[in-house]
């Protein structure tokens, strides 16, 4: 899903379920151990017990995230449409983290498939 793609969906989206969106993604990234501290309403230890599958490490420890992990664990957590989840995801990185970040992750893909070609 592109960018673009992404912002449309989120749009669409009623208000409503937009901040039940950012309570979900919040929760997903205190369940990675992304957000370090402590949440009003902490679901972390029964959040890795349902979902552990959805759990990934790097081998020095830090969280693996994934934007199909995310919207998984978003979709399961809300009862809300996998496409806005995996699209919430995508629109907060880009928020996040800037554009520039996203051209540059297409960039390097880019060059990976090159290569191996």
């Amino acid at each position: 899903m592109d960018i673009q793609q992404a912002r449309q969906i989120v749009v669409a989206v009623p208000e409503a379920q937009r901040a039940i969106l950012a309570d979900a993604h919040d929760r997903y990234m205190y369940f990675t151990g992304v957000y370090t501290d402590r949440p009003a309403i902490n679901h972390i230890a029964e959040d890795r017990a349902l979902f552990a599958h959805l759990l990934k490490f790097t081998d020095d420890g830090r969280p693996s995230l994934s934007d199909e992990r995310c919207a998984e664990f978003m979709a399961a957590i809300t009862g809300l449409p996998l496409d806005w989840c995996l699209s919430w995801d995508e629109v907060e990185f880009i928020e996040t983290h800037g554009e520039d970040v996203y051209a540059k992750h297409d960039r390097q893909k880019h060059i990976v498939d090159v290569e191996a070609a």
